[in-house]
This record gives structure tokens, C-alpha cells and sequence, in this order.
């Protein structure tokens, strides 16, 4: 085989890693996101009781600004508690629960990101999704970042072609 196999190869582990397909390893940044102290319980230990500490309680909409400043910064591959991320992959709010996918996770929220750590810091610095982690301070929420020599992150759950096709040459079908 010549050098287009091996671009073709190239090719296919680029796009299984950019859609999910496959699982990803590399250096890149951990960001953690975690209620602030006091969005648990008030004193009586109830969270019900204090409409305060609702304010301090990490959102879905939090998470998906982290994850939108993390693919603006060049990230390559990115999961939330474990879960990777596609293009069909939902991060929302379920009552008090935040879901990815459908697996409902608990704080601290773990945000990895695969890519060129210091790119990565710097640009999620700079983007809209940095600052506004960073403003999650004024509301007693937690945010570390920190750049990470190899992360782990697994293919997603319940990827399956529904269709496929051999493309010509051109990009059409074959006779």
C-alpha cells in the first residue's frame, strides 16, 4: 500500500477521535467546578431551607460554558465525569441533577479536556467560557484548572453507524 493508505489511517483516527468514536489519551487540562461550601445544606442541613445556598449550586449551563470555552481553546477531545463528548451528547439539568448523556453526576464536576496543555490553558483563559468560570467565584463556586501530562479519555457510550457508503474519488457513490 502507498502513502494514501497510511493518510487514509491518519485520516480515520483523526475523525474517530473528533467524533467520539474512539478513546483518546494525551496531555491536556482537568478543569474541576464544585459547589460552593455552602450550597450543600444551611445549618439545619436541610439544602431545602435556604434559598441562599441555591445561588453557589454548579448548573448544567455552568458546564456547558466550561465545555464551549474548552472546545474554543483547541481542544481535541473532551468528557465530563467520565462521559465523552460528541456532537449528540447533552449536558443538562434534570431538578436538581445534572446530566451527560443520561448519566446524572454528582459534584465536583471533572472537566478533561485532550490537547496541547499550555494552548489549552491560554485559550480557555482568554475565552468567553474562562471568564465566566472565573466569575463562578462570586457565588462561592470553586474552579481549578490544571494541566495534566496524560489523560485518559474513553471512546463514547452507544456510538453505532446507522449507515454507511464508499465514497468515488469525486465524493459520490459508486455505480
Amino acid at each position: 500500500l502507498g502513502p494514501e493508505a497510511s493518510q487514509g489511517g491518519e485520516r480515520a483516527e483523526q475523525l474517530g477521535a473528533a467524533t467520539g468514536a474512539v478513546a483518546v489519551t494525551g496531555p491536556g487540562l482537568r478543569v474541576v467546578v464544585d459547589d460552593a461550601p455552602d450550597a450543600r445544606a444551611d445549618a439545619s442541613g436541610s439544602p431545602r431551607t435556604d434559598a441562599q445556598a441555591d445561588l453557589g449550586r454548579v448548573r448544567d449551563r455552568d458546564l456547558q460554558v466550561v465545555v464551549n470555552g474548552l472546545w474554543s481553546a483547541g481542544a481535541e477531545a473532551v468528557a465530563v465525569g467520565g462521559q465523552r463528548l460528541t456532537a449528540r451528547t447533552a449536558v443538562r439539568g434534570a431538578g436538581e441533577a445534572v446530566l451527560v448523556g443520561y448519566q446524572p453526576l454528582a459534584p465536583p464536576y471533572e472537566v478533561e479536556a485532550v490537547g496541547d496543555p499550555d494552548a489549552l490553558a491560554t485559550g480557555f483563559a482568554r475565552s468567553a467560557g474562562g471568564r465566566y468560570a472565573a466569575g463562578l467565584a462570586d457565588y462561592g463556586i470553586t474552579v481549578r484548572v490544571d494541566e495534566v501530562d496524560e489523560l485518559h479519555l474513553p471512546a463514547a457510550a452507544g456510538l453505532r453507524p446507522e449507515a454507511a457508503r464508499v465514497l468515488d474519488a469525486d465524493g459520490g457513490s459508486p455505480p
